[in-house]
């Protein structure tokens, strides 16, 4: 499975989702949303997938939203969704070190 924003591997039942914008140290755009929604889609329909890990390529984790890029949706907006998202979440696994508020 491809991504723009994404990598996502699965291996031994665990999915592994790596941000992939390493040179702008994984910061969050529209497109990464997206990217993450479909992936969420996908696991969410595969029996075979029983954890997902959320990690980022390079040396941080996330820098928080890419505001170069512009969005068609508001900050609000998507932490929203991710709201959603993590209130039918089974378990949501994140570095020690990452500071989400949503």
């Amino acid at each position: 499975m491809k991504f723009e924003t994404i990598l996502y591997e699965v291996k031994d039942e665990i999915l592994t989702i790596t941000l992939n914008r390493p040179d702008r140290l994984n910061a969050w755009t529209l497109q990464m949303l997206n990217d993450l929604l479909t992936a969420f889609d996908h696991a969410d329909a595969d029996d075979g997938i029983g954890a997902i890990v959320i990690t980022g390529a390079g040396r941080g984790f996330c820098a928080g939203a890419d505001l170069s890029e512009g969005s068609g949706k508001t900050t609000f907006e998507i932490r929203k969704i991710i709201r959603i998202w993590m209130s039918s979440a089974t378990a949501v696994v994140l570095p020690r070190d990452v500071s989400f508020a949503v």
